[in-house]
């Protein structure tokens, strides 16, 4: 004996179309349908699912509840603007510790210099301004300092701005 006898077929037919089947049916009483029966979804689960397959069908059939609105209490937007400022303080505190040396221009030497032992206008007016001809850069310490000559003491102050 097969498998395919053993079970009645289970015909599954929607709400909508058992409504206009009923209407049809009692037009037609008596034609010799009457080995047609419908069957319930509730009442007939199909025996060739899975007992996990007919519970997930059984389930897409339950209407779930809808969820309820959520509501923000006074304290909860309280807690939620103290949340917002402290991620915002961290942020400017990160952004403040990444800039670094980098906080705005600064002039790239100072107004005066002390002369160390061994300097010469020339090796001040190389750490002075790199980018510029040292030559300029020493008649500008001289005529500035009214220096009479190039040797300088240690511990004398020159001018560079």
């Amino acid at each position: 004996m097969s498998v395919a006898t053993e079970f009645p077929p289970v015909v599954i037919i929607p709400e909508r179309a058992r409504r206009a089947d009923s209407a049809t049916r009692r037009a037609q009483s008596g034609t010799g349908r009457a080995h047609l029966r419908l069957v319930p979804v509730a009442d007939a689960p199909n025996p060739l699912l899975s007992p996990v397959a007919a519970s997930a069908r059984l389930a897409e059939s339950v209407p779930l509840p809808s969820a309820a609105p959520l509501r923000l209490t006074r304290r909860g937007t309280l807690a939620l603007a103290v949340l917002v400022a402290l991620a915002g303080t961290a942020l400017l505190f990160a952004a403040h510790l990444s800039a670094g040396g980098a906080a705005g221009p600064t002039s790239a030497h100072s107004a005066t210099v002390t002369v160390q032992a061994g300097d010469t206008l020339w090796s001040i007016a190389r750490k002075v301004a790199p980018e510029r001809d040292p030559r300029a850069v020493v008649d500008q310490l001289v005529s500035r300092n009214h220096l009479h000559g190039v040797t300088l003491t240690p511990g004398q102050t020159l001018r560079v701005a």
